[in-house]
């Protein structure tokens, strides 16, 4: 079970044990929460914001002396810890375009090192049959006996071979020089027959790891696939199909009114423009893990995405987000749009990448209008 079904599996059975109505103390809850913790610790670590987080999760308070106030906040920390998984659901949504780049690097450099191996094999094995020859060149020198001379090269294994090499040479043997340079060569045959071997071990090993990051990579790309297609993914506990033209990523404190502005001039031109603020509906509560998700599936499921830089958005968290989950589809195509007073060098440290203006087209822009042009104009050119 990968890391995202191992998590869902452990929101699920908050209902499937009905959690909810048990106690701080019952056997199911402790047992769960203990679970919970050791998937935890496999995925993020101990030492993890995540597992911090998840284990600081109040579900009792000796300071309370009724138990309907310890059973009121019991319940509302299932409530939290169920909300607290759901986001790192949506950590691991994010998460996975990077793993699938991170994942086919080890591809290449598994098959690179596959390829090598298969060239030393080679060689050695060429050196093998060379030590052969001369092992039957040096007994030549010392015996008579052409049926045990022709044995020495029809034999494939090494080891009989210089089993009958070395009895030929004790029976045969006439000179000191002759014996000790048969033994130099027997030495570079077992040497070269046991790094052989490790060769061979070493192939096996890589292959296996490769068919596995193969595997790995093909079902974190159809989970991809399936999102920027807008289909359902099952592994998601919250879809918006709706398809879009642009999203727009901005950063509230300083770009609200260039993203707005940007969002009626587009609606106005018969475009689709999503943002968060307008785009997002007013049933589902502003900053929660459902708003996120909504946000999240929206950008998947857009054509476009334009991200308006203006002061202070490279310390935008969420900005970030958004940033890393566009970067990591192949299908959406990246527009950036710097205000004038920005740098040329502004750099922003997300997750998945660090998006440098120095390696990246983008264009500048001063007044609302200005920028509004600038992504028709873009419209247009496709």
């Amino acid at each position: 079970m990968d890391e995202y079904s191992l998590i869902k599996s452990k929101i699920d059975e908050i209902d499937s044990l009905d959690l909810i109505n048990q106690r701080w103390d019952s056997g199911a809850f402790v047992a769960w929460r203990q679970g919970v913790l050791r998937i935890l610790d496999r995925i993020f670590r101990s030492n993890s914001p995540q597992y911090k987080d998840f284990y600081k999760i109040q579900y009792y308070n000796p300071m309370l002396f009724t138990t309907i106030d310890n059973l009121a906040l019991y319940k509302k920390g299932i409530e939290q810890a169920k909300h607290t998984l759901e986001s790192f659901l949506s950590e691991l949504d994010i998460q996975e375009p990077k793993r699938a780049r991170e994942i086919a690097n080890e591809i290449t450099l598994v098959k690179k090192k596959i390829i090598k191996t298969i060239e030393e094999k080679e060689l050695l094995s060429k050196n093998l049959f060379d030590l052969k020859l001369k092992l039957f060149s040096i007994s030549a020198d010392i015996c008579s006996d052409q049926d045990q001379l022709q044995s020495i090269l029809e034999i494939n294994d090494f080891n009989k071979t210089i089993e009958l090499s070395s009895i030929l040479i004790s029976k045969y043997n006439r000179s000191i020089v002759i014996a000790e340079q048969f033994k130099d060569e027997i030495d570079k045959v077992i040497k070269n027959k046991n790094l052989l071997i490790e060769l061979e071990k070493l192939q096996t090993n890589l292959e296996i790891a490769y068919s596995k990051n193969i595997e790995k990579e093909k079902n974190i790309k159809e989970n991809i696939k399936k999102r920027v297609k807008g289909e359902p993914n099952k592994n998601s506990f919250f879809n918006n199909k709706e398809k879009y033209d642009i999203f727009i990523a901005y950063y509230r404190d300083t770009a609200s009114d260039f993203a707005k502005h940007l969002h009626r001039g587009l609606s106005k031109n018969k475009y689709k423009p999503f943002i968060d603020i307008i785009d997002i509906p007013n049933t589902i509560k502003k900053d929660t893990d459902k708003w996120f998700k909504y946000r999240d599936n929206a950008l998947l499921n857009s054509k476009y995405f334009a991200i308006i830089l203006t002061e202070g958005c490279e310390l935008s968290p969420q900005l970030k987000k958004e940033i890393n989950l566009a970067f990591g589809q192949s299908l959406i195509t990246k527009l950036l749009y710097k205000h004038a007073d920005l740098p040329s060098d502004l750099s922003i440290d997300c997750e998945g990448i660090k998006l440098n203006l120095k390696e990246y087209q983008y264009t500048t822009f001063e007044t609302s209008e200005e920028l509004l042009r600038s992504v028709l104009k873009e419209f247009k050119k496709s």
